[in-house]
């Protein structure tokens, strides 16, 4: 297994494309030495097997470690916007973890998925600081299920 240049998400390593983000890797088991490539990102889904609230946030605590020790750049939490429509406990739970994480220092920043449009002021520094997600599928799109952790 390898990781993917761009996302960093596990591949396998003979991969000639990433099957999350889609980008071409360059064949170097998604280690990649060039200072333009340094732009790493992940997707991690705290809704996958519909775990309790408790559940996500420990599955969210230990992923932000786990991108911190593979060098991530920005690591995007699926957390579900819930079905009641008013904002689902795992999201409102994350949301909380990361404020406090900002808090502390532990974490650069976040950024709801609902605030990540290029109108938005801390966005248009995040496009400057990584144009490579002027690509991601959300921008724009007020997704609000998924928050983007700066790290």
């Amino acid at each position: 297994m390898g990781l993917c240049e761009v996302c960093g998400n596990d591949i396998p390593a003979a991969s000639s494309s990433c099957r999350f983000c889609g980008s071409p890797q360059s064949g170097h088991q998604g280690v990649s030495s060039s200072p333009k490539k340094d732009f790493r990102r992940k997707v991690v889904n705290l809704e996958r097997g519909m775990p309790a609230a408790e559940d996500a946030i420990r599955f969210l605590e230990a992923a932000i470690s786990e991108a911190r020790a593979q060098r991530i750049s920005i690591l995007t939490v699926i957390h579900g916007y819930g079905s009641s429509g008013k904002g689902g406990k795992i999201r409102r739970e994350c949301h909380s973890i990361l404020d406090y994480k900002c808090s502390k220092g532990e974490l650069q920043d976040y950024l709801p998925g609902e605030d990540f449009s290029r109108r938005n002021g801390p966005t248009k520094s995040l496009l400057r600081r990584y144009p490579q997600l002027l690509s991601d599928r959300n921008l724009d799109r007020g997704n609000r299920g998924i928050s983007l952790i700066i790290l």
